[in-house]
């Protein structure tokens, strides 16, 4: 089985560790024999150098090999979430079909499995929908627990997840 894992919660490039709880069920999924490949999008200010802490924008993608395992940094662009949870939803949605449309030629990836749900579980059942290709997605607490509560676009994103995968 090919499975592309899509998590913002994988270690940056800098900073590779193991002991990540993203990066242990990915070797062990690898040690059962499934052939992974890790996406980590990464949000990118819309305006790089006037929204506080932007940069750069660069190429919009990285890409390196983890203990055997190829993983894919991949840029989108991003508004901070209390002005437009919609654009951030979308653009993720935009960059992840492009690239899963591109790895599902070249490796056969025959699921997608996100980590958490929104903005990465919501894009992942969006890409999934359009591709044909089965998604799973793992929530983690704060998913259902505190974003929803904290923003209205978060919560109906989170619905739609939700009922989506």
């Amino acid at each position: 089985m090919r499975v592309l894992v899509v998590s913002k919660l994988f270690p940056r490039p800098e900073k590779i560790l193991s002991g990540t709880f993203v990066m242990e069920q990915v070797k062990s999924l690898v040690d059962h024999g499934v052939t992974i490949q890790v996406v980590s999008p990464r949000p990118k200010p819309l305006l790089p150098g006037v929204l506080p802490g932007s940069g750069s924008r660069g190429s919009g993608l990285r890409e390196t090999v983890v203990e055997g395992v190829p993983v894919s940094y991949l840029d989108y662009l991003h508004v901070p979430l209390r002005v437009s949870t919609r654009f951030e939803a979308q653009s993720l949605v935009r960059r992840l079909f492009d690239f899963v449309s591109r790895l599902r030629s070249e490796a056969g990836i025959e699921v997608l499995h996100a980590h958490q749900l929104f903005p990465t579980g919501y894009a992942t059942a969006v890409v999934g929908r359009r591709l044909g290709i089965p998604v799973v997605c793992t929530a983690h607490g704060s998913d259902v627990h505190t974003h929803p509560e904290r923003n209205r676009g978060m919560a109906r994103y989170t619905r739609s997840t939700l009922r989506s995968v």
